[in-house]
């Protein structure tokens, strides 16, 4: 969708108008240049993201290692040999942060979520969120993409409120918790092993304001400051953006799956 102006634009339904630079994070920077990533394969038989971020780190410190040379030749080479029965390749690449343009006129109280937020982030904030928005507009025509709306030559994207959890150098948001993963070890008989059935989270910038749940039963907040340590189930300690080439390990964690703190 296109539109003239922004100026007095303001998104129904709990949406926030969020300004990206693209959809795909299809580049990055390594060893002074840029790379283009196959992002229209299905998916790749070969390495994982983990692997090739660890090469070009590595690389930028030893870039006369003829044998770190020979490692990422071959690991680029098997990035590129498609196998369409992995995993989506272009999705893992999505944007998941931009700049709040308008926030929503009305909160959205009739959608299928099951907490409650007062809208806190403000008009300006870097936020980070779900990458499911992105990943569903690329998947859609044209015809029929009307959350992603171009106005001059900037690019925006219609995000609802509560797939927003952290505003980058400032809180979380919708109750979630965004810090550093530390390596959580565990000993046993006088040996240290690391311990991967539980994750281990620094609390860096707690959230703004706690939610309110449909179901008190089941659901409810563990308040946390900074500098607090958390722990939860791994599968809910999440990268807040997992491209490849991204500048951030920080993570996020809702504070209604904490399992213990310290």
């Amino acid at each position: 969708m296109r539109i003239d102006s922004i100026d007095n634009f303001r998104p129904l339904k709990g949406d926030c108008l969020i300004e990206i630079d693209k959809m795909v994070n299809d580049e990055i920077s390594f060893a002074g240049t840029k790379l283009k990533i196959v992002s229209d394969l299905k998916g790749t038989g070969g390495p994982d993201d983990a692997y090739l971020n660890s090469l070009s780190k590595d690389f930028g410190k030893h870039n006369k290692d003829g044998s770190l040379i020979a490692e990422i030749t071959k690991a680029r080479v098997l990035s590129q040999n498609p196998d369409l029965e992995s995993e989506d390749h272009l999705s893992k690449q999505v944007i998941r942060c931009g700049t709040i343009a308008a926030l929503p006129l009305k909160e959205d109280n009739d959608a299928n979520w099951d907490y409650d937020t007062p809208i806190e982030a403000s008009v300006g904030d870097f936020v980070y969120f779900d990458s499911y928005y992105t990943r569903e507009q690329i998947k859609l025509a044209k015809s029929d993409n009307d959350k992603v709306i171009e106005c001059g030559d900037k690019l925006y994207l219609l995000v609802p409120y509560r797939a927003i959890y952290y505003a980058k150098g400032k809180y979380g948001i919708n109750g979630f918790i965004v810090g550093e993963k530390i390596e959580n070890e565990g000993e046993r008989n006088g040996i240290y092993y690391k311990d991967d059935s539980v994750a281990k989270v620094k609390v860096l910038y707690p959230p703004i304001s706690y939610p309110t749940y449909k179901n008190n039963d089941l659901w409810g907040n563990t308040e946390v400051e900074v500098g607090d340590v958390v722990y939860c189930a791994p599968h809910f300690c999440i990268p807040i953006d997992s491209t490849i080439g991204s500048d951030t390990k920080l993570v996020r964690v809702a504070c209604r799956v904490i399992m213990a703190i310290e």
